[in-house]
């Protein structure tokens, strides 16, 4: 979100000075021109955008760069875009690794038995799993 500070001409649309604006990038998350099957989840998908052809030696460089969860570009809106891109995306991205990594570590995840996996709740482009749902979560201790 942003506030216009001087107004400005869109197509033949002119937005006035204090409008808050903002942009809705799911529509371009959800176009299969821009992701292959983007309907569905596929955990590998931005790994398969970094190296094409499944081999790590053989990536395009442009195309390592330009998939990586902190990139910011055109196509990659998540923290933002050129000057106010978020600063903080690189140690919110280490932030992330490592509370992953410490469950993985010291935690056995499971789902209740007999309980499959919950379905999604989708917010606009958002997508949650069933908050409802529990999880099991064991602490093993080393």
């Amino acid at each position: 979100m942003r506030v216009v500070i001087e107004p400005f001409k869109l197509n033949n649309l002119t937005i006035p000075k204090g409008q808050w604006i903002g942009f809705n990038g799911h529509g371009y998350y959800q176009d299969p021109e821009n992701f292959p099957h983007p309907e569905q989840f596929d955990g590998l998908r931005f790994y398969n955008l970094r190296y094409p052809e499944g081999d790590q030696v053989k990536q395009d460089a442009d195309a390592a760069r330009k998939h990586q969860f902190v990139s910011v570009s055109s196509s990659s809106f998540n923290f933002g875009f050129g000057d106010h891109a978020c600063p903080g995306r690189f140690f919110a991205a280490t932030v992330i690794k490592i509370i992953v990594a410490l469950i993985l570590q010291k935690h056995e995840v499971k789902l209740p038995e007999g309980q499959g996996r919950p379905r999604n709740f989708d917010f606009g482009g958002h997508v949650f799993a069933d908050p409802t749902k529990e999880v099991l979560l064991k602490h093993i201790v080393a």
